[in-house]
């Protein structure tokens, strides 16, 4: 008999997998790892299904610690509108196996968003329900796989319009060319008719669009009273922001220019 070394499972010499009785969100990582088990015959199959193992229970003891964190905040959090990923409790979480510090902007974009949808939803609900989709890539290390996002919210009943900058060209004969003005000019307003038409929008943007290196980040944002509200705008500043035009958030950086890959607008 093979006993996993992790106590998630025994396989008996016939082929029968017991498996421990877990009621908990990671339960699709345990089917997969089950079957990856079942259908290993090599030992590099086996390699991998115990990776996959470990996986697993890193998720389903992440998931209890992730409830617990949000149990005592459950009012507060859903009060209002969440800024500063660094800052507040987001950054003693994880999405993947990543602290959300660093890679939460996606999870609290969508928290936002459903915030603004009277459709509240805990933060630890929204890592859960993103990881069973398999969402977090690398395991959360580059954060949220952006084409989980309109899938996610329209499961939930919303209706999404997806300007994906990355795939094609905003409307009109201009040539795909970062550096070009006409470009950018023609993109931001695009994008201002998306979010003043709909609810809440959800934004990816590189933060340089000089330098992709620098990361990409998940912004929400609505119009109100004439300007563009963006919520967790800086991951480390409780604070909403507002600007005049997208192309001001654009540029509110006064060391480097944002590049804006993906729109979701949101009703």
């Amino acid at each position: 008999m093979y006993v996993d070394p992790l106590g998630l499972w025994k396989i008996t010499p016939n082929g029968t997998i017991l498996m421990e009785d877990f009621d908990n969100p990671a339960e699709r990582y345990i089917i997969e790892a089950k079957i990856a088990w079942q259908n290993a015959t090599t030992d590099a199959e086996r390699q991998k299904a115990s990776s996959l193992a470990e996986l697993t229970r890193e998720l389903l003891r992440k998931s209890g610690h992730n409830t617990t964190i949000t149990a005592d905040t459950t009012l507060s959090e859903l009060s209002g509108f969440y800024n500063g990923q660094k800052v507040g409790y987001t950054r003693n979480m994880r999405f993947g196996l990543v602290p959300m510090g660093d890679n939460g902007c996606g999870i609290i974009a969508t928290f936002n968003a459903l915030l603004a949808l009277d459709d509240p939803l805990k933060m630890s609900e929204i890592v859960k329900e993103y990881e069973l989709r398999n969402s977090a890539l690398a395991g959360g290390k580059f954060g949220l796989n952006p084409f989980e996002v309109p899938e996610f919210l329209e499961d939930r009943g919303h209706s999404v319009t997806h300007l994906n900058y990355l795939m094609s060209e905003p409307s009109g004969n201009f040539p795909r060319n970062f550096q070009e003005t006409s470009y950018e000019r023609l993109q931001h307003r695009e994008i201002e008719k998306l979010i003043q038409s709909n609810t809440i929008t959800i934004l990816l943007v590189v933060n340089d669009k000089a330098d992709i290196t620098r990361g990409m980040h998940y912004v929400s944002v609505q119009y109100i009273d004439g300007r563009y509200h963006v919520y967790n705008r800086y991951s480390d500043m409780d604070i909403v922001y507002d600007y005049e035009s997208i192309s001001d958030f654009a540029k509110s950086n006064p060391d480097r220019e944002l590049k804006i890959t993906n729109a979701f607008g949101i009703s």
